[in-house]
């Protein structure tokens, strides 16, 4: 079954993997299974990007790339998409851990013109 399919209102994908690995890439595929066809880049220097997905729902994608700090976070307002978006973000490992609700962990595995090993996890409900 298609990944966003299955998503809704207050789940996390966090994206891990190494520079060049295909994280946006991920994301725009996410989107694309929401109907989002254009203007899908990385938010490398804005943070975070939303989309609306439909009347009652948004996503809001983040790369956290160059994020040093929970402040950095805040501001962006990456804590007040969570439990109120679908939220994606690139470099995953950066987030807070005790901030996730309902996760999806992907690792992407190889870069440039390797072939890719892509995990994909349900992580834990809390």
């Amino acid at each position: 079954m298609k990944l966003a399919e299955r998503l809704k209102k207050g789940d996390m994908i966090s994206i891990s993997g190494a520079l060049g690995a295909g994280k946006t890439a991920f994301a725009r595929g996410i989107l694309l299974g929401f109907g989002v066809k254009s203007g899908v880049s990385s938010p490398t220097f804005s943070i975070v990007n939303e989309y609306r997905l439909c009347d009652e729902l948004t996503a809001a994608h983040f790369d956290l790339y160059r994020v040093e700090d929970e402040e950095t976070l805040a501001a962006a307002g990456y804590y007040d998409y969570l439990g109120s978006a679908i939220v994606i973000v690139e470099w995953g490992e950066k987030t807070p851990r005790e901030s996730e609700i309902n996760v999806v962990n992907v690792q992407i595995e190889g870069s440039g013109d390797e072939r890719r090993r892509i995990t994909v996890e349900r992580g834990d409900e809390r």
